[in-house]
């Protein structure tokens, strides 16, 4: 399978209201898969070019960025700049990363463990 993502996707769809209304409002709709017909349209397939440990410091590092982004942008809309605001966001950072790997690990360990 080639990694290289194609320069266009197609989604067939009848033509009505519904569909003018996704191309004015420059919106895309997918299905909830529990409705598909095909129970294997939905299964996943993960072939990790990482070990455990690079996946666990990139998901790390995505999330840390994701959510002290998301902290230091409500700060500067409240108008929060100083040092203890930023102290603030990176201990807050830190733990809520902590807290989803914890959540990871507990869910990716072998039953009875």
């Amino acid at each position: 399978m080639s990694s290289t993502p194609p320069q266009r996707l197609y989604k067939y769809r009848a033509f009505d209201a519904r569909t003018i209304e996704l191309l004015v409002d420059d919106k895309v709709y997918f299905a909830n898969p529990a409705d598909f017909n095909d129970p294997l349209d939905t299964s996943a397939s993960l072939d990790p070019d990482l070990e455990l440990d690079g996946l666990e410091k990139l998901l790390e590092n995505l999330t840390t960025r994701r959510i002290s982004a998301e902290m230091k942008a409500a700060a500067s809309s409240l108008k929060y700049r100083g040092p203890k605001t930023m102290d603030h966001i990176e201990r807050h950072t830190q733990r809520e990363v902590q807290r989803l790997l914890q959540n990871l690990a507990y869910l990716l360990a072998p039953a009875g463990n």
